[in-house]
């Protein structure tokens, strides 16, 4: 069994929440969230990518010195709002895509044990598929064309795509793209409100 699956075991089997490390992690999802998605941030400000990244950095760091120093997060520790951040700061940690792969062994037996959605697996294998120059499995990962309209990078088998997103409880890959197209509508509008430049 992988090392950090092995630690993720033992953290569960003792059963017991950590508070502190709940609401730092919360406090740390906040963070990620905030530098993307709040227009009050100004996302299309001076330097946006470089304080982007730089927030990614930050919380990679710390999420690789808490695995360090107290194993990796479980849902019994750290609540499943606790282990959806986590989740996005490893789906974001592209500058380290070692860490990445390091981490899907322990998520994938997460999911097995229904502690996380499988969703959250699928994700993170096309994260780790596409930053190692391999077709993506599950159609999660995309690209935009000159009119910021998004399309899947490449994908394994696709004329299977939607049959293997069903498997990890994802909606249709059309249904995935519209709803991008929707979200990206509504950024723009509360970008316009919020006084940003569109």
């Amino acid at each position: 069994m992988h090392i950090w699956a092995t630690i993720a075991l033992l953290a569960v089997s003792l059963g017991q929440t950590d508070e502190a490390l709940h609401k730092e992690l919360l406090a740390m999802g906040d963070i990620d969230q905030k530098i993307q998605l709040d227009p009050k941030v100004n996302p299309f400000g001076e330097n946006f990518e470089a304080k982007k990244t730089l927030v990614f950095v930050q919380n990679a760091n710390r999420l690789r010195e808490i695995i360090r120093i107290q194993g990796f997060p479980t849902a019994a520790k750290v609540g499943k709002d606790g282990m959806q951040v986590v989740f996005l700061i490893v789906q974001h940690a592209d500058f380290a895509p070692e860490f990445q792969e390091r981490c899907l062994p322990t998520f994938q037996a997460m999911a097995k044990r229904q502690e996380i959605p499988k969703s959250t697996v699928a994700y993170l294998t096309d994260r780790v598929l596409v930053n190692s120059g391999k077709l993506q499995r599950y159609g999660t990962q995309l690209a935009y064309d000159k009119d910021a309209k998004p399309y899947p990078k490449p994908v394994e088998k696709p004329e299977e795509l939607d049959k293997r997103r069903a498997e990890m409880g994802l909606q249709t890959e059309k249904a995935y793209l519209d709803g991008v197209i929707e979200f990206q509508k509504q950024m723009r509008e509360k970008t316009k409100g919020s006084g940003g430049t569109s």
